[in-house]
């Protein structure tokens, strides 16, 4: 069986029995990789990936056992193997979407399975250490649209180190590189305008550069709309041969919010972009920040939050800058 067929229903109607009654699992292109799914006799869903690997520390995940084991058929030697062992109900679903990840990043590449493993694994631990979630509110959803649709128009110029330019684990401003600084603003309405939140958001520090790449989104379903999940899918297989990069970068959607187990509830929000525009945030940009204050705010007063109105200021379409003048 072609591992692209794993699913929750192929495991239950394998039989079980003091016996292992293991099936083979073929690749596409890696037809020497011995590869086996089984359950046992206490229900438990296993799949065993052949290594000649087993000094590598392998990953822990909730929910799993990802452990190295021998196997063998009755009569033969036994071989190494990474036994990966789900014995949770409540994880089965999520246990084939690794399997499936894991043999599909393996398939594809030329590292031995243990890296896969790693990979993979270094990826969802973050979703599955804790209760899945509610999805995020449409405001947080195109927000973070905005941001992972920027990521992905830096990475043509930097590459793997575009996700450490984002600063979606820390609160600061949404890019930073150097002196140079991008705040990522969105919203479906059809001008540009924002709720800024902070009283110093838009301050500019001395010596830094300051841009504003507002997104204005309208709803649709159309070919050209975009969403989370297929734009986190493209920025990933890019990512595909950067491990640190590809992990961090699922750790800063965990921080933000975003379970990778909700993707088909955040299908159903797809939207098509109208403009992308670049404002630079200079002394004439219209902002409120502590130093337009003649006085200090009152104390009692801990958090400012105002609206504005962009439209008709000086801009750039994101798609006429180059992206190093600005980040």
């Amino acid at each position: 069986m072609n591992y692209k067929l794993i699913e929750p229903a192929v495991f239950e109607s394998l039989p079980e029995g003091e016996r292992i009654h293991a099936r083979r699992i073929s690749f596409d292109h890696r037809s020497d990789m011995k590869t086996y799914i089984f359950k046992d006799n206490s229900a438990k869903y296993s799949c065993l990936l052949g290594t000649d690997e087993t000094l590598r520390q392998l990953p822990k995940i909730n929910g799993l056992r990802i452990v190295y084991d021998n196997f063998g058929e009755e009569g033969f030697k036994k071989t190494s193997f990474i036994l990966i062992e789900c014995s949770i109900p409540a994880y089965f679903k999520n246990y084939t979407e690794i399997l499936t990840e894991i043999l599909t990043d393996f398939d594809s590449g030329k590292e031995d399975i243990t890296v896969s493993v790693q990979k993979v694994i270094s990826k969802w631990r973050h979703f599955l250490s804790e209760p899945k979630s509610e999805i995020l509110p449409e405001d947080k959803i195109i927000g973070l649209l905005g941001e992972v649709i920027f990521l992905r128009k830096l990475i043509p110029e930097y590459a793997q180190n575009s996700v450490g330019m984002w600063t979606g684990d820390r609160g600061e401003e949404d890019f930073i590189r150097n002196e140079k600084v991008v705040e990522v603003k969105t919203t479906l309405k059809e001008r540009h305008e924002h709720i800024i939140n902070g009283i110093d958001q838009l301050r500019v520090l001395p010596g830094r550069l300051k841009h504003i790449c507002s997104f204005l989104f309208v709803k649709s379903s159309n070919d050209n709309s975009v969403n989370l999940p297929d734009t986190i899918d493209e920025i990933a297989a890019f990512l595909h041969d950067f491990p640190e990069a590809y992990e961090l970068f699922f750790r800063k959607l965990k921080h933000q919010g975003y379970d990778t187990r909700d993707i088909e509830l955040y299908r159903g929000f797809s939207y098509l972009p109208l403009k992308a525009g670049i404002f630079l945030v200079d002394d004439n940009f219209p902002k409120l920040t502590t130093a337009e204050l003649s006085q200090s705010l009152n104390p009692r007063i801990s958090k400012v939050r105002y609206l504005l109105d962009m439209e008709g200021l000086p801009n750039l379409s994101l798609s006429e800058v180059d992206i190093k003048d600005i980040l």
